[in-house]
């Protein structure tokens, strides 16, 4: 079955004037002004905005859905008419999902995350970071991301896989065999002292944590 689709009438834009294409890159803008994302289509009910540089080929929803525009492409004998379609990410290595675009003879490969704040939060600000609030690399939607530094962004981090006690801030201290328990601000280690037991020295981190990382601190708990 086909999507339903609604289009939307767009006024013509100079792109010579206010925009440098590079193939296979996204476009410089060259105005002082903030580009404001420009609407496409409406498929299924979700809004998809034109990805700069890409304008006649695809978009992206603020969901993180990027829909591949219905066109002619060569084939055979000619050409043929390729429908409208949801492009199916895949996952990549580090867990971020991306997909590719392409448009004869370009073929690139974008991460979704990275296209969905450059579009609606702006350019990524110098020193910062694209951070996923809910800390699900595969989650790409707009209200997900937001700007940090690099020291939030390792704040609002998961549990490491070779953490071997089981808890952020807490690890076992040979020497004193006791937990010890701890946080990091701006990638320097703050000691919070030794504990006989396991949940005192978690709920000290944690304590902490609240303090030191504020909206950034993610909870053993949690």
């Amino acid at each position: 079955m086909n999507p339903t689709i609604a289009y939307i009438m767009k006024k013509p834009a100079n792109r010579e004037v206010d925009r440098l294409v590079i193939p296979g890159m996204m476009p410089v803008v060259m105005n002082d002004e903030k580009r404001e994302p420009r609407l496409a289509l409406v498929v299924e009910g979700i809004e998809v905005f034109e990805i700069p540089g890409w304008e006649e080929f695809y978009s992206v929803s603020k969901c993180g859905r990027v829909w591949s525009h219905e066109r002619r492409v060569r084939s055979r004998g000619g050409t043929r008419l390729k429908r409208g379609r949801w492009l199916r990410p895949s996952t990549a290595g580090d867990g971020y999902l991306m997909v590719v675009l392409c448009r004869s003879p370009e073929q690139v490969t974008r991460y979704i995350h990275r296209v969905v704040a450059r579009m609606f939060l702006g350019e990524t600000p110098e020193g910062m970071e694209i951070d996923h609030i809910d800390r699900d690399r595969a989650n790409g939607s707009l209200s997900n991301l937001r700007y940090v530094t690099s020291s939030q962004n390792k704040m609002n981090s998961k549990l490491r896989k070779d953490n071997a006690s089981g808890a952020k801030g807490v690890c076992w201290n040979k020497n004193s065999q006791k937990w010890m328990a701890y946080v990091k601000r701006e990638g320097v280690g703050i000691h919070l002292g030794y504990f006989e037991d396991k949940g005192d020295a978690i709920r000290a981190r944690d304590e902490a944590a609240r303090k030191v990382h504020g909206e950034f601190a993610v909870l053993n708990n949690q």
